[in-house]
């Protein structure tokens, strides 16, 4: 592969994002308040809080109507446990480290008791919400980079709570092993005999969350596997402008403990329904959405306003199916009866997507890298850099389409209501720029399961790929002066530097041609990308060098 070729448009791609509107307004779920006790605690130097920290929550539990926790410093923490009508707010810039010895299945544990947690609320009254979502001024910060590619850490983990509110945070992680933040069921074994396989226990649910909103957070350098959200079980939880880069931004992935749960057992308690969620948006990764039910009946899910950039999907759907520890030792099913492979049972509604095609993506060899237009595969291989440390066959691969809706057998396919198959309704606009035309056109921006063997460009015909040809220019090269631009009518023009910053846009130019003044450029490449009016991106490296 050549190396300045893909890294100019990792620079390039990882820069664009028009920035979708949310249109549905979504009524909020969280509607708890507390009194007006209140209790503050600032920490400075990381020094370890935990205990102060707990014990407030525990005095703020015990008042009748409880109230609020005012943190803020640098504050290292570990398994801190939230109590009912408890809300923390966070003030800007507060920076929370989990210990590296201690800390176990997350900083934040909420609602890990069999008696549910109502009325909790973890953000920041000063932040401006109206600020992009990256803007790690306007938030507080758990920091788990030091856990590394190894850590086996969350920030938070939901259980059995209801009426809760999660805002303002930014989580930087660095290929850790689980999700900033989970959603799962409270689970117990109700089996007395361990010797027994573990998918033939009894187990009940105790409960999951519920009635929450989650808004505004952002998650940095994410594990393939993991991300930022991960639902295992929730019910009637809305997630509003989420965003990051690396992994999956909100996966509603059904798996882990809940697996061992019987699929026709806690319908109600150990299921994903009634998600709602808009402007969530992802670069660099494996998907902004992910839907995989494992081996759970799901319910209902609305998404919108979903933007990926350089990633595999913008929204991908993957069957339902068994995992392998509810297999015997010759590879069966322990319990045909018991379990079934999983589906969302809907409806389920898709608007709004949008995938801007790059190199940097994350992907496996034998599953996302096939759904890759064969013509890019040939041009960008099978890349050597691994970016899981568990799975050696997760690797950079380019951006395959808008949505992955492998959920179902073919292109046009109605499920049967068998196991593993469901349907969304995709409401559109459904949109890409940068990939190949066949994929834009000729799929519709969606692919399908059996689909893999069919991406390829020569499946057009003769004529529609003499319309795609059109004519790009880019001269003198190198230049201190002007430089003209050849390009279709209507196209959009960006000039980023080699830190792929916009130096410089250019709106729907009516001409077939453009001058552009690089006399103030410092010398230095750049990067001319031009976004025809089908959508198709053509960038050009430009030389500018001082006589």
């Amino acid at each position: 592969m050549n190396n300045k070729i893909t890294l100019f448009s990792f620079l390039l791609f990882t820069s664009l994002w028009s920035g979708l509107k949310m249109n549905a307004q979504f009524t909020q779920q969280f509607d708890g308040v507390v009194g007006s006790y209140e209790r503050t605690l600032a920490v400075s130097n990381f020094s370890d809080g935990t205990v102060a920290l707990q014990a407030l929550i525990d005095d703020v539990a015990a008042q009748a109507t409880g109230g609020t926790i005012k943190l803020s410093g640098n504050i290292k923490l570990s398994n801190i446990y939230l109590k009912s009508n408890v809300h923390i707010d966070f003030a800007k810039g507060t920076v929370i480290k989990g210990d590296l010895i201690s800390t176990k299945a997350a900083i934040f544990e909420i609602g890990n008791t069999a008696t549910p947690i109502q009325n909790v609320k973890l953000f920041c009254s000063q932040s401006d919400r109206t600020k992009p979502n990256d803007d790690i001024t306007e938030k507080f910060v758990f920091d788990i980079a030091e856990f590394g590619m190894n850590g086996k850490v969350r920030a938070i983990m939901l259980s059995n709570v209801t009426n809760f509110w999660l805002s303002d945070i930014y989580i930087k992680d660095a290929l850790t092993q689980f999700n900033g933040i989970t959603m799962n069921p409270l689970i117990v074994q109700t089996s007395t005999d361990n010797t027994v396989h573990q998918g033939l226990r009894d187990y009940q649910i105790l409960g999951s969350p519920s009635k929450g909103d989650v808004r505004n957070i952002y998650g940095k350098d994410q594990h393939y596997g993991y991300g930022l959200i991960q639902i295992q079980a929730a019910r009637d939880v809305n997630f509003v402008k989420l965003s990051g880069n690396g992994g999956v931004i909100l996966r509603m992935e059904s798996g882990s403990g809940i697996q061992f749960v019987g699929t026709d057992n806690e319908q109600t308690l150990g299921t994903i329904k009634g998600i709602k969620a808009s402007d969530i948006s992802q670069t660099n990764g494996f998907a902004a959405v992910m839907m995989s039910p494992h081996g759970r009946v799901n319910g209902d899910v609305y998404m919108e306003n979903v933007k990926a950039t350089s990633s595999a999907f913008a929204v991908v759907m993957a069957t339902g199916f068994f995992d392998s520890e509810l297999k015997d030792t010759n590879g069966d099913l322990v319990d045909p009866i018991k379990f079934k492979k999983g589906r969302f049972t809907g409806p389920i509604i898709i608007k709004n997507v949008d995938a801007v095609f790059g190199l940097n993506a994350y992907g496996r060899l034998s599953q996302e890298y096939n759904y890759v237009e064969k013509s890019v595969q040939a041009q960008y291989p099978w890349a050597t850099r691994t970016v899981s440390p568990e799975a050696d066959n997760v690797r950079i691969i380019p951006s395959a389409a808008t949505i992955g809706h492998l959920s179902l057998p073919s292109k046009g396919a109605t499920p049967d209501i068998v196991e593993g198959e469901y349907v969304a309704q995709i409401d559109g606009p459904i949109t890409s720029s940068g990939f190949q035309p066949c994929i834009s056109s000729y799929y519709k921006n969606t692919l399908y399961e059996n689909d893999n063997k069919n991406v390829d460009c020569s499946i057009l015909s003769v004529e529609d790929n003499m319309k795609t040809n059109e004519a790009y220019l880019l001269y003198p090269n190198p230049s201190n002066n002007n430089v003209t631009i050849q390009h279709p009518l209507n196209s959009k023009i960006a000039v980023y530097d080699y830190l792929g910053r916009m130096v410089k846009s250019m709106g729907l130019v009516n001409t077939n041609a453009s001058s552009l003044d690089v006399s103030s450029f410092p010398e230095g490449i750049y990067i001319i990308q031009i976004i025809s009016e089908k959508g198709l991106i053509e960038s050009k490296s430009l030389i500018v060098k001082k006589k």
